[in-house]
């Protein structure tokens, strides 16, 4: 059985989670952190419901995502973005 396409799976996002992927696409082939994000959103940090929606968009295979070392006390921050080509490597 065949996943439904993407642009049916998209209809099924909330509004919120539009504006996050509204994001994403603006900044296409560049990675953002959870801060950037957040603040193109208006906020000072990310909330649980916002981090859930960046994880599902991953595993739907809408965004990729990465984790960098360094930048925080978990020794490492998460990495965002929709690219046309394979990601880069280098740090944003």
């Amino acid at each position: 059985m065949s996943s439904p396409d993407p642009d049916s799976r998209r209809q099924h996002i909330t509004e919120h989670g539009q504006k996050i992927l509204a994001i994403l696409q603006t900044q296409r082939n560049r990675w953002l952190t959870r801060g950037q994000i957040a603040a193109a959103l208006g906020k000072r940090r990310l909330t649980p419901y916002d981090i859930t929606l960046l994880e599902l968009f991953v595993d739907e295979g809408f965004i990729q995502s990465r984790q960098q070392k360094g930048y925080s006390r978990e020794g490492f921050r998460w990495l965002y973005g929709i690219f046309d080509d394979p990601p880069p490597d280098e740090n944003p």
